[in-house]
């Protein structure tokens, strides 16, 4: 009944714009999205009073496929819910029918599914994988399960186990020649790598997963987008719009309701720090609007957390509050460190803009408190930024100094002599790619 509940939500959103227009007359995007909603929904009472009859048909193997069929066409059209139900039902045919090289399969489908909003069911994919790779020797159920592990822990904010993780994923798909899993493993890596502040080993590894990804055709916006991010984290404006740009560019050509979310959300926060708040709040809300018809609560998290930041910086505090105090409930419900973080700086932030200095220090003396959220390098400096800000405003000029001391040797080691020679082959070779 789940996906029922998501599709009347779908159709509330036509109404849910402000000055009473429609999503398609604000959000075209939303709109299609909500279509597809609609006729996924459609679809499954067309052809669900077909599956009884398949299995007496064609057979097992019949069966199988027709559940991963109407499973991949759920998933093209974006309900999640009903493409998991389908791949469930194959995979439980092939495992009775012992054909476990395409439950393997199956369950890579459904990890890649779970991985972008339910961790708890990509764990649990994971180890079913771990235990069918040992049991039949399936070296490539090994490398998916090795990747949905890494995926889990880095949104947990274990980066040492993410990082070993995700290499043995890179070792196995680069054993089996299979470029897909490679790029996808590289490209991870890559997150992890800007985690830690290490952008020359973040840019290589997205440069080398950008190359394979164009070679074969898949997955680009994702790949533009972490680069677009790269840029942003090394200073440059001018190539962190431009990638941006083609990452949202490129999903939406692929009419990718997810994917072109995802490049919207992250472009949107980019805005913020440039201080474009107006159009950072659009995108924002855009975004949000795609994330909640996707059911994706990480997604929702996020751009609740950076409109509730271009909210801040056009001074509605009272709505900007509203917002990240629901961002960091979504944190907390999924245990992501890096939304419970991110949403408790910019809580810090919103008290400090409206002048209550002692809730934003008791904010900020929570984030220095937790050794994961400390992990990300991008948010501990922000965090060394906002500490300066209060010291000053205490009166503790002392202390300001050296927050802002720490700040700048962060800054340093972050944009070290390898990151800024990356800049600059980075700048050598999108010049012609993106000019």
């Amino acid at each position: 009944m789940r996906h029922r509940c998501r599709f009347g939500f779908a159709a509330a959103l036509l109404c849910a714009c402000a000055g009473g227009a429609t999503v398609s007359e604000t959000y075209p995007r939303a709109q299609a999205l909500i279509h597809s909603l609609q006729l996924s929904v459609a679809i499954e009472h067309s052809l669900g009073p077909l599956t009884p009859a398949v299995p007496a048909l064609f057979g097992t193997r019949g069966a199988i496929a027709w559940q991963r069929m109407l499973g991949g066409t759920e998933h093209a059209l974006g309900n999640y819910d009903l493409a998991e139900s389908h791949w469930l039902r194959a995979q439980r045919l092939a495992l009775a029918h012992g054909d476990v090289d395409t439950a393997a399969s199956i369950l890579k489908l459904r990890g890649e599914q779970a991985a972008v909003s339910d961790y708890t069911r990509t764990e649990r994919i994971a180890d079913e994988l771990s235990q069918l790779a040992e049991r039949a020797n399936l070296p490539g159920a090994h490398a998916d399960a090795e990747y949905f592990l890494g995926i889990v822990d880095r949104r947990h904010g274990r980066l040492d186990s993410a990082t070993q993780h995700t290499q043995r994923a890179l070792d196995a798909a680069t054993a089996l020649g299979d470029e897909r899993d490679m790029a996808r493993a590289l490209s991870f890596l890559g997150l992890i790598a800007r985690d830690r502040g290490d952008y020359s080993a973040a840019f290589d590894m997205e440069m080398r997963t950008l190359a394979i990804r164009e070679r074969i055709g898949v997955d680009l916006a994702g790949t533009l987008r972490n680069l677009a991010l790269i840029c942003l984290d090394l200073g440059d404006d001018n190539l962190t719009r431009k990638y941006f740009t083609r990452a949202i560019e490129t999903a939406a050509s692929q009419g990718d309701g997810l994917d072109y979310s995802s490049a919207l959300g992250t472009y949107s926060s980019w805005l913020v720090d440039i201080g474009e708040y107006q159009a950072a709040l659009a995108a924002a809300d855009e975004a949000l609007v795609l994330a909640r018809a996707l059911h994706n609560r990480p997604a929702i998290g996020f751009d609740l957390f950076d409109s509730g930041r271009a909210l801040t910086g056009l001074k509605r505090l009272d709505e900007a509050r509203d917002r990240l105090v629901e961002a960091l409930a979504i944190g907390r419900e999924l245990k992501q460190h890096e939304i419970i973080a991110r949403s408790q700086l910019a809580l810090a932030e919103n008290a400090y803009a409206a002048g209550d200095i002692a809730q934003s220090q008791r904010l900020l003396d929570d984030i220095s408190a937790d050794s994961s959220a400390m992990q990300f390098k991008p948010t501990l400096t922000a965090v060394y930024a906002l500490a300066d800000k209060l010291a000053v405003a205490q009166g503790n000029l002392a202390q300001a100094l050296d927050y802002a001391h720490k700040r700048s040797a962060l800054r340093d080691e972050m944009l070290n002599t390898r990151s800024s020679r990356a800049l600059a082959l980075l700048e050598k070779s999108v010049g012609v790619r993106l000019e």
